[in-house]
This record gives structure tokens, C-alpha cells and sequence, in this order.
């Protein structure tokens, strides 16, 4: 089976297949950077207020 089969680019099939390797894991790793301080529901409802 190849990428076209499954309609996703063989980019994706690549890292994919890297990430597995290297974590014998699907798992999507930890990704660095500020988190988000407040979810998108409570910012609606407080705009709206």
C-alpha cells in the first residue's frame, strides 16, 4: 500500500514512520513553546459577557 492509497502525502507517511522508530510510539511528542493560558470557550463567553 502506498501514500495515494490512503489519500495522505508521503510526507506524512515518512514522519510517521520516523517518529515510530525513534519512540516505538504513535504518541505525537512534547512540543516546546508557551501553552495556552485560558481555552477557547471560557475566552467566548467572557467577550460575549
Amino acid at each position: 500500500m502506498t501514500a495515494p492509497n490512503f489519500q495522505i502525502s508521503r510526507t506524512t507517511v515518512y514522519n510517521t514512520k520516523k517518529l515510530y522508530n525513534e519512540t516505538k510510539s504513535f504518541v505525537n511528542r512534547h512540543r516546546s513553546g508557551k501553552t495556552k493560558s485560558i481555552g477557547t470557550e471560557n475566552l467566548i463567553r467572557s467577550v460575549k459577557a
